[in-house]
């Protein structure tokens, strides 16, 4: 399986590089594939094996906050939104869609909740990527089902469970956004897009724990 991870740079604050970002998402979509099931969730599994294309874009708090606004209905800005990808009709392309992530708040986020940066990075890129997959915790059992992933993916990348941590935000952040296509200005209609595709009717947003 060849993961290929866009990553974009537009926000000031630290964040890990680019190689952790491609090794955490890679990560998710490795357990995703080694599973060998699908539970619950939105889309058709990626079969075993297959490429897969997302992009990752770091944004500063007033971009977030307009993305939050524009696609949540929510005042202020969150640590991400995750938009999976909607392809036209007879396209055939490994895209997954695509993961806003904002330093500053992931920063602020870790240090309430005592925990290391990396450490929360890595889970919410993990957390991103699952819901580009299709899985989802609207119920209770698919929560227990995507946070019980998720500790197993964090624990092979050398991270404890973050529904055990002390200081965790209460869940229920994870709202739907409105479908609207990212394409930059220009982009021929229906033309695949390597970043910011268009979400489809039901597409996830989180604010990961």
């Amino acid at each position: 399986m060849t993961v290929q991870v866009d990553v974009q740079v537009a926000a000031a604050e630290a964040a890990p590089g680019a190689a952790m970002i491609r090794g955490w998402a890679a990560a998710a979509l490795a357990h995703h594939h080694d599973d060998g099931r699908f539970q619950g969730g939105r889309r058709a599994p990626s079969p075993p094996q297959a490429d897969a294309e997302l992009s990752v874009r770091l944004v500063d708090e007033a971009e977030m906050a307009q993305l939050n606004q524009k696609y949540r209905g929510r005042d202020g800005a969150t640590n991400a939104l995750s938009f999976p990808a909607e392809l036209p009709p007879g396209v055939d392309a490994p895209l997954l869609g695509d993961i806003a992530a904002c330093p500053a708040v992931i920063a602020r986020e870790a240090d309430a909740q005592g925990k290391t940066t990396e450490q929360h990075w890595a889970h919410v890129i993990v957390h991103g990527v699952l819901h580009l997959l299709g899985y989802d915790h609207a119920a209770a059992d698919e929560a227990r089902r995507m946070e019980a992933m998720e500790a197993d993916i964090l624990a092979g990348l050398g991270f404890p469970s973050p529904y055990e941590m002390p200081e965790q935000s209460p869940p229920g952040s994870f709202a739907p956004p409105t479908p609207r296509s990212f394409a930059p200005p220009g982009t021929p209609p229906g033309a695949p897009l390597g970043a910011f595709a268009a979400p489809p009717p039901g597409a996830t947003s989180f604010a990961a724990t």
